[in-house]
């Protein structure tokens, strides 16, 4: 095991180009700004970086993990009232009886308490509700089509009734959410939030500490 492994994306470039992003990989994110020229030395300890030109630099590391697969089929919120993800009971299961059932101590202590943004649908007018503080999330429309480039990648084996799973992002009124369906397919009209057929697929956001 290997503090960096294969493979390597690098912070440039253009969009839709590169290697292709799976499910399943757990993605180190690892910005360096420079103050100086980008050209860069490693020290002989085999591990510190230090800019060439003695510049200024900062450079900060935050790992995110998305499921391959699905967790549960399970209801968005238990009733059929208006309701957003700061309000679902779905968030308020991620985070309590999920979280402390399916992490060690160890294990919750290396998952960062994420500042989850209420994304609005993109096609239609609802509100999201306010930004929250959690564990573990839902992705939102916009972060599915910013992770996944193609339908395909969207996709997941389920050992349930249904490869569809929700997202965060509200649909097309205030008691629906949108979800994925099995093909991939991003359902911006959302389903029914009392829905029990569509299943889980959580992301998180962990530090990885040498």
């Amino acid at each position: 095991r290997e503090m960096h492994e294969e493979p390597g994306v690098p912070n440039y470039g253009k969009s839709g180009r590169g290697l292709r992003l799976e499910p399943g990989m757990t993605l180190a994110i690892e910005p360096m700004v420079i103050q100086g020229n980008s050209d860069i030395l490693e020290l002989d300890d085999g591990w510190t970086i230090v800019t060439e030109d003695a510049s200024l630099s900062a450079h900060y590391e935050n790992t995110i993990l998305i499921t391959e697969n699905e967790l549960t089929e399970k209801k968005y919120h238990d009733s059929g009232v208006s309701v957003t993800w700061e309000s679902s009971t779905l968030r308020a299961w991620l985070n309590s009886d999920f979280y402390n059932e399916a992490f060690s101590p160890d294990e919750q202590d290396e998952i960062l308490t994420t500042t989850v943004i209420a994304a609005p649908n993109p096609e239609y007018n609802i509100d999201p509700g306010n930004d929250t503080q959690d564990k573990v999330y839902l992705l939102s429309i916009d972060e599915v089509n910013k992770y996944f480039n193609s339908d395909e990648s969207r996709t997941i084996s389920s050992e349930g009734s249904t490869n569809c799973w929700w997202l965060r992002t509200p649909g097309n009124c205030d008691y629906f959410a949108a979800f994925v369906d099995g093909s991939g397919t991003i359902w911006y009209d959302g389903n029914a939030a009392v829905n029990g057929y569509n299943v889980v697929r959580p992301a998180m956001w962990i530090s990885i500490e040498q």
